[in-house]
C-alpha cells in the first residue's frame, strides 16, 4: 500500500494508547470493551502484537549476532523506544509540513552539544592531520626508488603471420591448480548431499513401528487416553496440547482415533532427535542407530495409545531443545542457538517440565560460555537470544490467564491436589526410581546409570556434558516437585498416582537411549581395546 509505512507511524501510538487504556479500565468496563472489539478482532490483534512486533524485534537481535557485533545485542532490546521517537519524529514532520513547508531541520550530528571553540578546536585536529597525511604521502612519493622495466621482445609482425602463430610460440609455464578429474570431484562434492544410510534406517523402522502400533490400535478398538476431561480446558494444564485437539474435536470417534496421528509424529520426530543427539556425541552413526532402536522400541513408548498426547508432546519438545542445545554446544552454531530457543518455546506452552528446563540451560549457557572462554558481551547475547525466544512460551501463557481469567498466575491456584502418599524427599525419589526401572527394565536401567557415569568420567567438565547433563533436568524436576501438582500428565484423573510413575517413567526414556549409545562409541570401543591390550601385555 503507497504511504502505509508513513501511516503507521501515525497510527502505531494510538494502538498502544488503546491497549493501555483497555487493560487498565478493563475492570470497570467489563463487557463493553468486548462489545466494540469481538472476539476473532481480539485474537487476531493481539496475534500481530505478539508475534509480529516480537520477531520484528528478533531479527534485529539475530543480525547484531551474525555480524558479530556481541555489545549492540543488549540494545536492540529498545527498539520499541525507537519506534516511539519515529512516531515522534514524524508527528514534528507533518507539522512542520504544515507551518513551515519549505522548512528543513537539518541533523548537526552532535556538534550542537559542543560549544564554538571545542568544534574550531576539532576541525583545526582535522585539519592538521589532514596535511600531515598529504605530507607523508608527498615524502614517501620522493623517496621511491625507480626500477627500470624489463626490456621486452617486441615481436615482428613479418615473422609471424597470424596471431595464433604469434601465441603458440610462447612459452607457457603456468599449470593449472587443479586437474580435471579434481575439478570434477570438486563440482560433485558441492552437489552431493551427504547421505547416512544408518540414518535413513532409523526413519524406515520408525515408520515401520509407527504403522503397526496404528494398526494394532485400529483393529484392537482402544482408544487413547489422550482425551480431554470437561476441567482439564483452559485450566492449570497448559495450550499447546488443547490447539492441537481442536482440529479433532468435530466428533467423538475423530477425538478418540485421530488424536493418535499428531502422536505418531511425536514418536517420530523423538526417535530422529534421540539419533541426531548421539551422532554429535560418538560421532557413530552405528551407536546412534543402536541407541534409537533402544528408544524405539521401549514398551511404553511403542503402544501409542498408552501415553496421552500432552505426554507425547511434552516427549518430543523437551528431546527437541535437548537436542538442539547439544548442537549448539558442540558446533556454536547461530542456527542451532535458534532453534533450541524456538524448541523451548513450544516446551513451555506444553509442559511445566520446559519451564525448568529453560530456567537451568540459562545456567548451562554461562557455564558453557566460561568453558569455551568466551568473552562477557558474547555470553551476554547468547543469554539475549536465548531467553527472549525461549521465554515467549511463559509470557504468551500469563497473557492468556490474564485475559481468560483477569489473573496471570491463575495456574498456581488451579494445581492438581498435592498427593499425600509421599510426606518425605526419601520416598518422593524411591518412588521416581522404581517408576524408572519399569519402564526401562532393570538391565536398562543399570547400563544407562553405569553409562552416565563412565561418560562423566571421561569428558569431564566438557560443554558436551553440560548439555548431556540437559537432558535429565525434566526427571529432576519431576523428582524435586511430586507435591506441587504441576507434573500431572493430561489424562483421567481417576488414578493420579499412576498417572505420576508413568510420568516419571518416560522422562527417562530419552536420555538413558543417548547414554546407552555412548557404550557402542567409538571411544568406549578404544578403552576397551586399550585395556585387552594392557592385559596382554601384563600376562
Amino acid at each position: 500500500m503507497i504511504g502505509g509505512k508513513t501511516a503507521v507511524l501515525f497510527i502505531n501510538p494510538l494502538l498502544w494508547i488503546a491497549l493501555i487504556i483497555s487493560q487498565i479500565l478493563r475492570p470497570f468496563i467489563g463487557n463493553g470493551y468486548e462489545s466494540l472489539f469481538p472476539a476473532p478482532i481480539v485474537t487476531i490483534g493481539a496475534v500481530c502484537l505478539v508475534v509480529g512486533n516480537f520477531f520484528y524485534l528478533y531479527i534485529y537481535l539475530l543480525a547484531c549476532i551474525r555480524r558479530k557485533h556481541y555489545s549492540l545485542v543488549k540494545w536492540t532490546l529498545l527498539i520499541p523506544i525507537y519506534w516511539l521517537l519515529m512516531s515522534v519524529a514524524a508527528c514534528i514532520a507533518l507539522y512542520q509540513l504544515i507551518v513551515k513547508p519549505h522548512y528543513w531541520e537539518k541533523t548537526e550530528h552532535g556538534l550542537h552539544l559542543l560549544d564554538a571553540e571545542a568544534v574550531s578546536t576539532i576541525l583545526e585536529k582535522d585539519g592538521i592531520a589532514l596535511h600531515q597525511q598529504h605530507t607523508s604521502q608527498h615524502v614517501e612519493h620522493h623517496n621511491r626508488v625507480t626500477v627500470p622495466a624489463p626490456q621486452r621482445h617486441r615481436l615482428n609482425s613479418a615473422e609471424f603471420p597470424s596471431v595464433r602463430l604469434a601465441l603458440n610460440t610462447i612459452n607457457h609455464e603456468y599449470k593449472p591448480a587443479f586437474t580435471a578429474k579434481e575439478i570434477q570431484a570438486l563440482r560433485h562434492a558441492q552437489h552431493a548431499t551427504h547421505q547416512d544410510l544408518w540414518f535413513i534406517a532409523t526413519i524406515l523402522v520408525a515408520v515401520c513401528a509407527v504403522v503397526a502400533s496404528f494398526v494394532y490400535a485400529t483393529f484392537t478398538h482402544t482408544l487413547s487416553s489422550g482425551t480431554l476431561q470437561p476441567n482439564q480446558v483452559w485450566s492449570v494444564w497448559l495450550p499447546l496440547t488443547h490447539l492441537l485437539v481442536l482440529p479433532f474435536m468435530w466428533s467423538d470417534p475423530l477425538l478418540h482415533t485421530g488424536i493418535m496421528l499428531p502422536a505418531a509424529l511425536c514418536y517420530l520426530l523423538s526417535t530422529l532427535c534421540v539419533f541426531i543427539a548421539a551422532r554429535c556425541l560418538t560421532q557413530d552413526s552405528r551407536a546412534s542407530f543402536i541407541g534409537s532402536l533402544l528408544f524405539l522400541f521401549n514398551p511404553t513408548l511403542l503402544v501409542l495409545n498408552t501415553l496421552s498426547l500432552n505426554d507425547w508432546l511434552c516427549i518430543t519438545t523437551l528431546t527437541m531443545t535437548c537436542c538442539c542445545f547439544l548442537l549448539w554446544a558442540r558446533h556454536n552454531r547461530l542456527s542451532s542457538l535458534i532453534g533450541t530457543a524456538l524448541c523451548s518455546l513450544l516446551a513451555t506452552l506444553t509442559c511445566y517440565d520446559g519451564w525448568a528446563l529453560f530456567v537451568s540451560m540459562l545456567a548451562f549457557m554461562i557455564a558453557i560460555g566460561w568453558l569455551k572462554r568466551q568473552s562477557r558481551a558474547q555470553v551476554e547475547s547468547y543469554l539475549i537470544a536465548f531467553s527472549t525466544l525461549g521465554a515467549l512460551g511463559i509470557g504468551v501463557w500469563m497473557l492468556c490467564c490474564s485475559t481468560l481469567f483477569g489473573d496471570p498466575f491463575v495456574f498456581l491456584k488451579q494445581a492438581t491436589p498435592a498427593l499425600t502418599t509421599m510426606h518425605t524427599m526419601r520416598q518422593a525419589v524411591s518412588f521416581a526410581m522404581l517408576a524408572s526401572i519399569q519402564t526401562l527394565t532393570p538391565i536398562l536401567f543399570s547400563l544407562a546409570f553405569l553409562a552416565l557415569v563412565l561418560f562423566v568420567i571421561r569428558r569431564r567438565l566438557a560443554p558436551e556434558t553440560l548439555a548431556c547433563i540437559a537432558f535429565l533436568v525434566p526427571f529432576a524436576f519431576a523428582l524435586l516437585s511430586p507435591d506441587s501438582g504441576y507434573v500431572i500428565p493430561m489424562v483421567p484423573t481417576v488414578n493420579i498416582l499412576r498417572a505420576l510413575q508413568q510420568h516419571d517413567g518416560i522422562a527417562t526414556i530419552a536420555p538413558a537411549a543417548l547414554f546407552l549409545a555412548t557404550l557402542f562409541g567409538p571411544e568406549m570401543r578404544k578403552a576397551i581395546a586399550t585395556v585387552k591390550r594392557r592385559n596382554e601385555q601384563a600376562v
